[in-house]
């Protein structure tokens, strides 16, 4: 029987990946609850995003220049 690889699971983006929607949810059940307003839901749910996106734009910067060093 041919040796198995093990490959080493990337542990930070899959924590990254089910944070996103986790968080996402505890919005949701905030504004169902009604602890906070719908608006302000949304509002958290659009800046979540965009610190998702922000975060990888830095994270691609940081490869990309430590590559080139």
């Amino acid at each position: 029987m041919a040796a198995m690889t093990k490959k080493k699971l990337p542990w930070k983006l899959i924590t990254a990946a089910w944070m996103f929607p986790v968080l996402v949810a505890g919005i949701i059940f905030l504004s169902r609850s009604k602890v906070i307003t719908p608006e302000v839901g949304l509002l958290m749910v659009v800046s979540l995003i965009g610190i998702y996106i922000g975060v990888g734009i830095l994270v691609a910067g940081h490869r990309l220049v430590s590559r080139l060093d």
